[in-house]
């Protein structure tokens, strides 16, 4: 199908839906591409700034409308009542191109043309579909947060949190349906939304057990309330940014030195859970404990569950909240670089940028299946999980009783283990034996001549002063 031009008119749309009314086959007027400006595009729909005052205490953002573009191109046009902070400016958009199964996504958006309150944006990642009808279920998009004007209720560090993204509240769903002769209409309905309220990030560390590194799984959450009642909470979709680390770290003069590196790009993660979803940990097979929990769970449960790990502050703040949602699992992996553990390296993976796209529940007998009005959300990068028990840690238990470095313990569980294994294998293998036999003598020569070598080494010196004094008395006896 040919491609058609942009088609806007944002004051019939916002004078009908005034009244309550949604327009329904308007033939609106059309700009020709990304290089047209933003008043080019409103004047052509009949919007007038006088409709849209200033206002430089108001640092909000509005989305005006949408409207396709010649090549394929999908553009939001958005009122921005300050104008005298040029830094005020829309950074995604959350839109579903599917009414029947709503699929989220944050899309980004790049500013194109501004003049006095407009703004014109460029939908990063969006191309226009082919299909006769067309549809874009927007909910919410989004700036970033800016401490200095942002509400309390805001602020970058919300419970210790960081707010990465505000959002705002559009909640409409855009049709845009193209006729035999080319021509575009555009139909705007009011959609419902759900918007969240509170909000905290966080992960719960699992240890895994001891194989060749100490390994854990790190269980990542959101607890949430939203202003909604939700008696059952079927389903939901949540994004996220991910990205994986490598640390080198060193305890010096009691302080912990040292920096990480991310080994590969920021990517953005999507979990879509149920209900009925679980989820659980890898122990490994030395002193691995298996840990499994609900993907969907309310606040009152996930504390119940995990009463005995978490800490006081983050159990008091989650039970504020009404649900949690366990969306993902990551890696955690430690190693030892010396024996007293003053110097380790670590691998592990950062979530961040948590926002909440989709919620499906049940309220009064009635299903719901909404949009999400939510920020993007942060654990501080540098914040130990929330629990303060990762498990039971057999060696950092010994190190403790016994004042002995766990790399010393460590070591000696290694040798038991061999000790005990080799015997049984050679007994069911015999080639097992016989190499057995083999590294057994090859090990007991090594020993043999570096004790020998040793203690060459340390008696030299005396042997050297026992020559010196033997040399010196036949001297004497000889009368030299």
């Amino acid at each position: 199908m040919k491609k058609i031009p942009i088609r806007i008119s944002a004051f019939f749309m916002l004078a009908l839906l005034a009244v309550g009314v949604s327009p329904t086959a308007l033939t609106l007027a059309s700009a020709e591409s990304a290089y047209t400006s933003v008043m080019q595009d409103l004047e052509k729909g009949g919007v007038s700034e006088a409709e849209y005052p200033v206002n430089n205490k108001d640092y909000s953002l509005k989305l005006i409308q949408i409207a396709e573009g010649v090549n394929g191109e999908l553009f939001a046009y958005v009122y921005r009542p300050c104008i005298e902070r040029n830094d005020i400016i829309a950074t995604t958009i959350r839109i579903s191109t599917n009414v029947e199964k709503p699929s989220y996504k944050d899309y980004a958006l790049t500013r194109l043309s501004k003049q006095t309150v407009f703004d014109k944006y460029k939908v990063e990642g969006v191309t226009v579909s082919d299909a006769a009808e067309r549809y874009y279920d927007i909910p919410t998009f989004h700036r970033k947060f800016m401490a200095e004007i942002d509400p309390p209720t805001t602020s970058a560090t919300v419970n210790g949190q960081i707010v990465n993204e505000v959002a705002f509240t559009v909640g409409n769903l855009y049709i845009a349906r193209t006729d035999e002769g080319g021509s575009v209409t555009y139909e705007c309905k009011t959609t419902e939304t759900i918007l969240v309220t509170d909000k905290y990030c966080g992960y719960i560390r699992y240890t895994n057990g001891f194989s060749l590194l100490n390994s854990s799984c790190d269980a990542w959450y959101v607890a949430f309330s939203t202003d909604r009642k939700m008696e059952y909470l079927l389903e939901a979709d949540v994004q996220y940014i991910r990205q994986d680390f490598w640390g080198d770290w060193e305890w010096r003069g009691g302080a912990l030195w040292g920096s990480e590196d991310a080994t590969n790009d920021a990517t953005t993660g999507y979990s879509y859970i149920k209900c009925t979803d679980k989820a659980g940990n890898s122990p490994t097979w030395l002193l691995g404990n298996k840990y499994t929990w609900n993907r969907i769970e309310t606040a009152a449960k996930f504390c119940e569950n995990e009463s005995e790990n978490l800490s006081e502050s983050v159990k008091t703040e989650i039970k504020k909240k009404e649900w949690v949602l366990r969306f993902k699992e990551t890696d955690y992996k430690k190693v030892n670089i010396d024996l007293f553990g003053n110097h380790y390296q670590e691998w592990r993976t950062k979530v961040s940028e948590v926002t909440i796209l989709r919620l499906k529940f049940e309220t009064d007998g009635k299903v719901y299946n909404l949009g999400v009005v939510d920020n993007k959300q942060s654990k501080p990068p540098y914040s130990p999980p929330d629990n303060e028990n990762t498990g039971f840690d057999f060696f950092a238990w010994l190190e403790n009783v016994t004042g002995v470095s766990r790399g010393w313990w460590i070591a000696i569980a290694v040798i038991i283990v061999l000790a005990i294994l080799m015997p049984i294998l050679a007994a069911i293998f015999p080639v097992v034996g016989v190499v057995l036999k083999w590294l057994v003598k090859g090990i007991g020569y090594l020993f043999y001549y570096l004790f020998k070598d040793l203690w060459w080494l340390i008696s030299a010196p005396f042997r050297l002063i026992a020559y010196i004094v033997k040399k010196r008395k036949g001297k004497k006896e000889s009368g030299e």
